[in-house]
């Protein structure tokens, strides 16, 4: 088999015979399914090794008939295409479903749906038409459902058909269906029909807008439905209604009662039954009932007009407008506070007006009012101000260098010449003089030492100073220090003194020239010593073999650590630290190196060798006092140890447990009851008393009779005197009056014949 030899085309070859398959063919969806394109090559690959295998075995391609075909009831088939003979002779591809096509594809069958069509149900073929389905639009299973609306479908996209009854599609948006009640006075019977009428309250009744009521003091006179309530009935020809027309010498209608009245002098006019001047009443300007009215001032009238008069306390017209009446309060008014165009503002700060007076409120972030003055509002930027930097007076000062404020933080500036912040410390500022610092001369870290002597520093430069006791800077340079010890016999006491003589040596110590030693020894401090061997003196004068907690060996010139003191050993195999652990206290190694000290929920030590517990952790105790086990008990839950070592839990006729260190009260034995609901003194009640009769609470008692609770069963006792158990049931106790019950006179079961029952005897 070759390899594909381009994106769309697959040429293999299967012995003599040569394949080209089409790739976009073998992605084809088959009956409503839509393979990856990889998957569906896979399986045509499959059914091609099929055939070839067929092919290879016992049908071979007949010698008379084209390459690529082979002989099937003497004719020469292609078995990668013909539907008859779909990958092998007489294997014929089955009968294309509705809407669907069946090819013979390299070798194999394959059904493929119509475009538009799927098979979304269990039907064979592709029954479904995408583009037409209600519940299959555009998708199997994507179901058409638009509010108020009947859907459709239309091209596999789901729209509106027609919307239901009262409802209409305003905002164009097919997917909130027909979202619009066409009943509202705002969109009444069509999208933005909005139902309005002069002097008279709207109405949209199916779809179509009207009016039921006119305002007070109107009517619709003409009945047109377009103009409203046109029609004032305070005239003299329509008062108090359409039509009703006022005679007589000085006809006057008085709209307050809707009537018509005898006159006023001019220019009043009757209103409510009283004359009035309408050219300049407050009231009634102009007409009747029309009050001139202002919010937060006075109204006036005049010439019929009205118009704004004082302005209450407080309150001022800032807009020059009358119609809104004294609209600012300059009592917090941020624009006009106190009076008119007086704006309430502070730098960097929010503000108010309280009483007409500005107040500044509280400063914006990262500014503060470190002046006092409402002035120039938060007038300080503590983010920079060096002088109040974070918050007002935090002034930033470093000692020997400049400072800035930063983000509300005091920052090191530069350092005065001279000086150095060499510890990285910004609170002591620039803390070093480099000029004089042996420690850190003319820069940071640039430490004088000089080889045996002192070293100084001079105008931030290194002077070598005193040179060590024993020692000379003989060769005149600064930089090696004083380089030549005076114990030599070259240089003895003094630079160029030579020892002479048989055995020229110089004394240490003395620094003068002196006689010699034996072989192998040196004069230290006046005395011959073996420096191979000697503690004091091992490898040379002065130097002393000593160790931590230890005695010192010297041997070949060379320190060894001896034998440990008591006590001490040396754990971890060093000798420059000697025995550095004390046995006797260390808990990691305790008597001995590793033998640690732990213990179970408790801290460990060491003392005298030997390891001991410590403190318990929190809620542990060693309540059996044995160490090995540590802090054995946990206190929390432990009935015999409850919150302390010894704390049992216990409780009177009841079970016990421990938790969170508190004893709580179990289940209570049998026969008893914590009545009381005090966990302290347990089950106190036994449950066979006749108020708590085998459970808390439950009262025995029996109607007529007495009761008892032997066994925690409530039973009946004796019946009072006069009174029978008749019905044979305990719990309704002695239900039966012996003294005048006819069929229980004086005894159950005693029936008077004839008569009645008195006082426990039948009578007639």
């Amino acid at each position: 088999m070759s390899k594909p030899t381009s994106d769309s085309l697959l040429t293999l070859t299967f012995g003599s015979v040569l394949w080209s398959v089409s790739l976009a063919a073998c992605a084809l969806p088959h009956a409503g399914t839509r393979p990856d394109s990889n998957v569906a090559i896979d399986a045509t690959l499959d059914a091609m090794d099929a055939t070839a295998d067929a092919l290879d075995s016992d049908t071979q391609p007949d010698a008379t008939c084209p390459l690529g075909t082979i002989a099937c009831n003497g004719a020469c088939v292609n078995p990668s295409t013909d539907l008859q003979n779909c990958g092998s002779c007489g294997t014929a591809c089955p009968a294309a479903g509705p809407s669907q096509s069946v090819a013979c594809l390299a070798g194999a069958c394959r059904s493929m749906c119509t475009v538009g069509f799927d098979d979304c149900t269990m039907a064979p073929g592709c029954e479904t038409n995408l583009g037409t389905s209600i519940e299959h639009c555009g998708r199997c299973n994507s179901g058409c459902s638009l509010a108020n609306a009947t859907p459709r479908c239309a091209g596999g996209i789901c729209d509106i058909s027609a919307c239901n009854a009262g409802f209409i599609n305003c905002d164009g948006d097919i997917s909130n269906g027909c979202e619009t009640s066409v009943s509202t006075i705002s969109n009444c019977g069509a999208c933005g029909t909005v139902c309005s009428f002069a002097n008279a309250t709207p109405t949209c009744t199916a779809g179509a807008c009207g009016f039921s009521v006119c305002r007070s003091g109107f009517a619709d006179c003409d009945r047109n439905l377009a103009n409203g309530c046109e029609t004032p009935i305070n005239t003299t020809s329509n008062c108090g209604a359409c039509g009703v027309a006022c005679n007589g010498a000085t006809p006057l209608c008085d709209s307050a009662m809707g009537r018509c009245v005898s006159g006023c002098t001019a220019p009043a006019v009757r209103c409510g039954g009283t004359c009035v001047d309408v050219t300049n009443d407050p009231v009634n300007c102009g007409m009747c009932g029309t009050t001139c009215s202002y919010p937060n001032a006075s109204g006036t009238c005049s010439a019929r007009v009205c118009g704004i008069g004082a302005c209450n306390p407080g309150f001022a017209s800032c807009d020059g407008s009358s119609g809104n009446g004294c609209e600012a309060n300059l009592n917090t008014n941020l624009s006009h506070c106190g009076m008119c165009g007086r704006s309430c503002s502070f730098a960097n700060a929010a503000a108010s007006c309280a009483g007409g007076i500005c107040v500044q409120g509280a400063c914006n972030a990262g500014f503060a009012d470190c002046d006092g003055s409402a002035v120039n509002g938060c007038e300080t930027n503590t983010n920079t101000a060096v002088t109040s930097c974070g918050r007002c007076g935090n002034a930033c000062t470093f000692a020997n260098a400049t400072a800035s404020c930063v983000a509300g933080t005091c920052t090191l500036g530069t350092c005065a010449a001279g000086f150095a912040d060499c510890d990285g410390n910004p609170a002591n500022g620039c803390e070093v003089d480099t000029r004089i610092s042996t420690a850190n001369c003319g820069r940071c870290a640039n430490a004088c030492t000089f080889a045996n002597a002192a070293a100084s520093c001079v105008s931030s430069a290194c002077t070598l100073g005193t040179c060590a006791v024993g020692f000379a800077n003989c060769d005149a340079t600064a930089a090696n220090g004083c380089e030549t010890p005076l114990n030599t016999a070259m240089n003895c006491g003094g630079c160029g003194t030579t020892c002479s003589g048989a055995t020229p040596v110089c004394d240490s110590m003395t620094r003068t020239c002196i006689s010699g030693c034996s072989a192998g020894q040196v004069r230290c401090g006046g005395v011959c010593v073996d420096p191979r061997t000697d503690t004091s003196h091992c490898g040379g004068c002065g130097v002393p073999c000593t160790y931590t907690n230890a005695g010192a060996t010297c041997a070949a010139a060379m320190c060894a650590i001896g034998t440990c003191n008591a006590g001490f050993a040396n754990c971890d195999m060093m000798s420059a630290n000697g025995c550095e652990v004390d046995t006797r206290t260390a808990p990691m190694h305790c008597g001995a190196c590793g033998t640690v000290c732990a213990f179970a929920n408790a801290a460990a030590s060491c003392m005298s060798s030997t390891c001991t517990i410590g403190a318990c952790t929190a809620n542990f105790g060693n309540c059996d006092g044995m160490v090995a086990n540590g802090c054995e008990s946990n206190l929390t839950n432990t009935t015999a140890h409850c919150g302390a070592c010894g704390m049992a839990c216990s409780f009177a006729n009841a079970a016990a447990s421990c938790a969170s260190s508190a004893c709580v009260l179990g289940s209570c034995s049998g026969g008893f009851g914590n009545c009381d609901s005090n966990p302290a003194n347990g089950c106190e009640t036994t449950l066979t008393s006749l108020t708590h009769c085998g459970a808390c609470g439950t009262a025995c008692s029996r109607p007529n009779a007495s009761a008892s609770c032997a066994t925690g069963t409530c039973t009946l006792g004796t019946c009072d005197s006069g009174w029978g158990n008749c019905d044979g049931d305990n719990s309704n106790g002695c239900e039966t009056d012996l003294t005048n019950s006819t069929a229980h006179c004086g005894m159950c079961g005693n029936m008077c014949e004839a008569g009645t029952c008195m006082a426990s005897v039948c009578t007639l």
